[in-house]
């Protein structure tokens, strides 16, 4: 969460359009939301049983934040 703080701070001073750096925004608050949800959706199960179906949510937020972190980057560069 700290990190996409810093990166909504970062985006204020991008070159780039306003619908990428809104993309960028909603991607970087978004993400921690979907892996903390994957986290306690997938925990209730049974003794034997698999876990919860919204453990999906996981690697969906990593992904999301690996590439809203690299949009913010490229930003940083280009600015610069």
């Amino acid at each position: 969460m700290l990190l996409a703080i810093v990166g909504l701070l970062v985006l204020d001073y991008s070159r780039f359009p306003e619908w990428a750096v809104w993309v960028l925004r909603v991607g970087l608050l978004v993400s921690p939301l979907l892996i903390s949800g994957g986290f306690f959706g997938g925990a209730p199960r049974t003794a034997d049983g698999p876990p919860g179906p919204l453990v999906k949510l996981i690697p969906i937020g990593a992904v999301n934040f690996g590439l809203s972190t690299l949009g913010v980057g490229l930003s940083l560069l280009i600015s610069f």
